[in-house]
């Protein structure tokens, strides 16, 4: 019994499928965009990146669905899964980050879908904290 225990509170957890769709608006009056997408199951000490995506459009928005991913978090019930979003869909041109501070929680059990709605245009700040590094660094 003590094995078994031990067993379950070492082993990782095997999660069931997540599904992630991201929906990302600019503005029709920018003519051409850039961005820098990446989605990651965040954790205090160290996040896992899940997807990344490098894009350029002329196109006001842009919509991505992910085959299903089955991320592992050791012994945790729930994930927390947030994205960091670095472009330029900007009246001025310059490079913005959006990295929501409130991640959005999925249990592990049984199949989810994750949806990040966001509005790009004039939104952000000069700088994004480092995915994978924790919350306290910044880039």
């Amino acid at each position: 019994m003590k094995v078994f225990l031990l067993f379950l509170l070492f082993s990782p957890s095997l999660s069931d499928p997540i599904d992630f769709e991201v929906f990302i608006r600019c503005d029709r009056s920018i003519p051409y965009w850039c961005a820098d997408l990446t989605v990651y199951e965040a954790d205090d000490y160290r996040s896992a990146v899940l997807i990344t995506q490098m894009f350029c459009t002329s196109d006001a928005s842009k919509n991505f669905v992910y085959d299903p991913i089955y991320p592992h978090d050791g012994v945790s019930l729930q994930y927390e899964f947030n994205y960091q979003l670095r472009h330029n869909c900007t009246s001025n041109g310059k490079r913005e980050c959006i990295q929501p501070e409130i991640a959005i929680d999925a249990s592990v059990d049984g199949r989810h879908s994750v949806p990040f709605y966001i509005k790009a245009y004039n939104t952000g700040s000069s700088k994004c904290r480092n995915v994978g590094m924790g919350p306290e660094q910044d880039a």
